[in-house]
């Protein structure tokens, strides 16, 4: 059956697609970047990885783009409202770039801005898995819209 990680203003559970709980941790308790970081990769062997609300540090998003890169299981990521801003937003779009089993991402309210869509962008002109994109209520501007433009002309899946 379809295992889900969910994320969503500081308490984290594993479920059977809503059904069951499986794991669960209080994210106040989580001390540092790698207990966060173990937790994550422990638990995103998972089809579906719910994480939104959250108050990331640098360091969680770095170990988080880590994890995405290498990940090979992950289908899809709903990492919305989270308020990231532009400068985290590139090491997550850089993930993209190698990451090889993500088909669905939902990215949005995030305030990447141009900044943030440009790094998508150029992270969509070499992904080849990824078939759904949303990056809604993002502040982007004329900029980040001709760049992820130019990156769906190149890119054939989305």
């Amino acid at each position: 059956s379809l295992l889900c990680l969910r994320v969503h203003s500081n308490c984290c559970l594993v479920s059977k697609m809503d059904t069951e709980v499986l794991w669960s941790f209080n994210w106040n308790f989580v001390e540092d970047a790698e207990e966060f970081t173990r937790l994550l990769d422990e638990k995103i062997k998972k089809d579906v990885f719910f994480i939104s609300k959250t108050k990331l540090t640098e360091k969680e998003i770095d170990e988080f783009s880590a994890l995405l890169k290498e990940n090979t299981c992950l289908n899809a990521l709903h990492f919305s409202s989270n308020n990231i801003g532009p400068n985290y937003s590139l090491r997550l779009a850089s993930s993209l770039s190698t990451n090889c089993a993500l088909v669905y991402l939902s990215f949005s309210c995030n305030n990447i801005g141009d900044r943030g869509s440009n790094a998508f962008g150029e992270a969509l002109k070499v992904n080849k898995t990824l078939s759904y994109l949303s990056l809604g209520a993002n502040s982007i501007g004329n900029e980040g819209l001709q760049s992820i433009a130019e990156a769906l002309n190149e890119n054939q899946t989305l």
